[in-house]
């Protein structure tokens, strides 16, 4: 049988070939990265020569992957268009954009004592975050070997693990910010680092978190994460300072006290509602605070004036408070129990104020793994997400509540106060010489109050 082809059928025929060739040439543009590379600059001693080559060399090697649309931008970029930290300016970020590039690859040669440096810078333009990339060797007859072992290296990169990030907020409106990249849009590409998210609204506590997307897992792998802001006064965003005391709002609301994982005396896990918002310090009261009060510092660790005072019992505290409160209006006490773990839990159920990993408690405390078995300067590890520092070790810290390790089977529903009795009082937050299981938002200590020791200090709290 043969076929009769109509000139309608081969104008038809010849139209679906060139949608075809257009619909592949634009797939192949799509799943390539237009990446840009510059003639490397060389330092003194450093024939320029060899920049050139090095810039060569990986230009045909990007090439001939077959992944990269490589544009050889010679000396395009220069120097004077990086600021004194190596970063990009805003102008030829922009100018980068609109020639098309989604990456750009620059770096130098430069001389060292012991041979050579090759350092290569690698930006992404979009996302505005960026890589460096050291090799070093003895000859400069040897550039094109450290540029062959930095390769893997810079194709990893250039490729990127890539994260499709999605936040949901309550309320829904809440404005979403993330200052380490773009303006933020569900679904919107991130690569592998740290990166701090802030969501607020008029009317709302403020929630600051860090989400560390970590190298290494599925390409395009979804992250999603929810906020759920707290109603809180108008001036609940704002830090308060009073007698030198840094306070920070935290909103009324509930939680879930307790942990299943943790000792039987967090047991059980129970509904807790704290029914009025109250200002938390900042920080654990430093040295020179105690010192500005009451004129003494028992401290057993010295040596900077914003180390948190240790080896102060419950007993002094209460003496610090009773002249803080004789100094003004306004009102201080230790806090209760049920409001520290719900400050520091910040009304969630997870293990930690920063949720339940672990292995991230070295950003927020000073624990055994960080610690070099010491106390350090109250306010330098992240806060939580209330904006609260080192609820999690540097020192245990001293609660208002008596102790009772079944306190927890005839707790009351709102503010719980502890037992009307008792000989010990309730220390929580962990210190610098315990694990991390110390240093849980759900774990109990206790003390003796008239015991001072070098591992328990204290934060107070201001009322409303």
């Amino acid at each position: 049988m043969k076929y009769k082809f109509t000139g309608n059928f081969l104008k038809l025929s010849i139209i679906i070939i060139l949608l075809l060739i257009i619909h592949s040439e634009y797939c192949q543009s799509q799943s390539t990265k237009r990446v840009g590379i510059t003639t490397l600059s060389c330092g003194e001693q450093v024939n320029v020569n060899s920049g050139k080559l090095v810039s060569l060399y990986l230009f045909e090697q990007l090439i001939s992957s077959g992944k990269y649309q490589v544009i050889n931008c010679g000396d395009l970029f220069k120097k004077s268009d990086f600021n004194s930290k190596n970063i990009m300016t805003k102008d030829i970020r922009q100018e980068g954009i609109q020639r098309g590039f989604q990456k750009l690859i620059t770096g130098n040669i430069s001389k060292k004592e012991n041979g050579f440096e090759l350092t290569l810078k690698v930006f992404d333009l979009l996302l505005q975050i960026d890589r460096t990339i050291v090799r070093t060797f003895s000859k400069i007859e040897d550039s094109k070997d450290a540029s062959k072992s930095l390769l893997i290296e810079l194709m990893n990169f250039l490729d990127g693990d890539k994260y499709l990030l999605f936040i949901s907020t309550n309320p829904p409106d809440a404005k979403i910010d993330l200052p380490d990249a773009p303006s933020f849009t569900n679904g919107m590409e991130l690569f592998p680092g740290d990166y701090k998210i802030s969501v607020s609204r008029k009317g709302y506590k403020t929630e600051v978190e860090w989400l560390p997307l970590l190298k290494g897992l599925v390409v395009n792998s979804e992250m999603k994460v929810e906020f759920d802001l707290r109603k809180c006064p108008e001036y609940c965003n704002e830090v308060k300072t009073v007698h030198g005391i840094d306070f920070v709002y935290i909103p009324s609301g509930e939680f879930i006290m307790g942990s299943i994982s943790g000792d039987h005396e967090e047991l059980p896990e129970h509904r807790v509602i704290i029914t009025h918002g109250f200002w938390m310090g900042k920080c654990e009261i430093t040295q020179d605070q105690f010192q500005t009060v009451m004129d003494s510092n028992p401290s057993f660790f010295k040596g900077d004036r914003n180390l948190p005072v240790d080896r102060v019992s419950w007993d002094s505290a209460s003496e610090f408070i009773k002249k803080l409160n004789n100094l003004g209006k306004e009102k201080f006490r230790l806090p209760t129990e049920a409001e520290w773990e719900y400050a520091c839990r910040v009304g969630k159920e997870t293990e930690f104020g920063f949720g339940e990993e672990g292995l991230r408690l070295r950003d927020y405390g000073w624990y055994i793994n960080n610690s070099n078995l010491k106390t350090h300067p109250v306010g330098q590890k992240r806060p939580n997400p209330w904006g609260l520092h080192d609820m999690h070790g540097n020192l245990w810290e001293w609660c208002e509540d008596f102790y009772s390790e079944n306190y927890y089977s005839i707790s009351p529903f709102e503010d719980p106060k502890g037992p009307d009795g008792g000989t010990q009082k309730v220390i929580k937050g962990g210190c610098y010489f315990n694990n991390r299981d110390y240093c849980r938002s759900s774990t109990r200590g206790n003390n003796n109050p008239k015991y001072a020791y070098q591992f328990i200090g204290f934060r107070i709290l201001m009322e409303d």
